[in-house]
């Protein structure tokens, strides 16, 4: 049977690969819903360059705080749009599923039927109100319970909100990201560059980086590469004392920044890095709670992964390896960045068998036989 999916959010390079499988189904719309300053266009940086027939990107701008203060305004507008969307693609079949991962945009889809709205969950959307101080995010109670069903990036979301949820435990889903084929090494068997790990993302405060300071220090033989943009400090955090243990460790004479790549460009630097490493904060709640991209990407590197006590990463024990400290974090990435360990060849293709049998196409089949249950 022919179905259509619109999947809001899509920009980013977690979802949008999620939206260009499912068009293997039935049509695909990546909706990208955003703002910019009235009668100019707004350009949209989509992830990954893929092939047009699979998905449609749409961008909807409307003007600067259609979200927020002036939502009474143009809720009835983003609807209206919405229903015309799912209009045009009823005529394929059904009603188009309608997958919404940011909790605030339920204004939207709030009457949408249930068995064909999805709630996409990637991350812990609570606010920090204070010390150990947390409240949910506006409408994610509303949207979890009116939608049918419920799919989590992380089991540790997963079993929050079946714990938050007990009368939908039957509704909610574990299913992590993918591999994006572009990210699968061309040529695993080619030696990485000795001493070498890499670190990808973001450089911010989920990182725990007096610890990186500390490892980088002990392991001066070692070049560690953080790919990634420096998140920069917020008024609130400017004091905060990870932005001063971040500067110092960037300055190590062993450590190499590398900013502003895009997300589908950071893949050579898995491939030529002798171990990857994920250096979370791994008290922090959001950390807990994450699913990190760098795990489908560096799975599909065939490297060595290296990474603290994150629930999800702990799920991987075959490829990630976990460390609980400083002196465990030195020993793992001393033994992932020796030669002997990158060219074992045998690891090096089970891994790669792994990824291929992990990719973003296989989740959209999975996400499918969920929606069809």
């Amino acid at each position: 049977m022919n179905r259509a999916f619109v999947v809001f959010e899509a920009a980013f390079p977690w979802i949008y690969p999620l939206a260009q499988e499912l068009g293997a189904y039935g049509p695909s719309v990546a909706v990208s819903l955003g703002s910019s300053v009235p009668f100019r266009r707004r350009s949209v940086s989509w992830p990954f360059e893929d092939p047009a027939s699979r998905v449609t990107n749409e961008a909807w701008t409307y003007p600067p705080g259609f979200n927020g203060r002036l939502a009474p305004l143009f809720n009835r507008s983003v609807r209206a749009k919405l229903q015309g969307l799912i209009a045009r693609l009823r005529r394929s079949g059904e009603p188009p599923y309608v997958v919404i991962p940011y909790p605030p945009l339920f204004p939207y889809v709030r009457d949408i039927e249930p068995s064909h709205l999805v709630y996409l969950n990637y991350d812990d959307y609570a606010i920090n109100v204070g010390p150990d101080q947390w409240i949910d995010i506006a409408h994610e109670d509303a949207l979890a319970e009116r939608a049918g069903t419920i799919i989590c990036s992380s089991v540790s979301q997963a079993t929050r909100f079946k714990e938050r949820f007990p009368h939908k435990r039957d509704a909610i889903f574990h299913l992590p990201h993918g591999v994006h084929e572009s990210f699968l090494n061309p040529a695993p068997d080619q030696p990485p560059e000795p001493n070498t790990l890499c670190a990808v993302g973001a450089l911010s405060s989920r990182y725990d980086w007096k610890l990186v300071h500390d490892v980088a220090t002990r392991l001066p033989g070692v070049t560690f590469s953080f790919v990634g943009n420096a998140e920069a400090p917020s008024h609130s955090t400017s004091g905060e004392e990870w932005l001063r243990w971040r500067t110092l460790a960037l300055e190590r004479p062993n450590v190499v920044h590398v900013p502003g790549l895009r997300h589908r460009d950071t893949a050579p630097y898995y491939w030529k890095s002798a171990a990857n490493w994920m250096p979370y904060a791994a008290d922090r709640r959001f950390v807990q709670a994450c699913s990190p991209l760098k795990i489908p990407d560096g799975l599909a590197s065939g490297r060595p992964m290296i990474s603290p006590a994150v629930p999800e990463c702990e799920l991987y024990p075959d490829w990630i390896s976990i460390y609980r400290d400083a002196d465990e974090a030195v020993d793992l990435i001393r033994a992932a960045v020796a030669r002997e360990r990158c060219l074992d060849q045998a690891r090096v293709s089970a891994q790669m068998t792994f990824a291929q049998h992990n990719t973003c196409a296989i989740r959209a089949r999975r996400l499918l036989e969920i929606l069809e249950r």
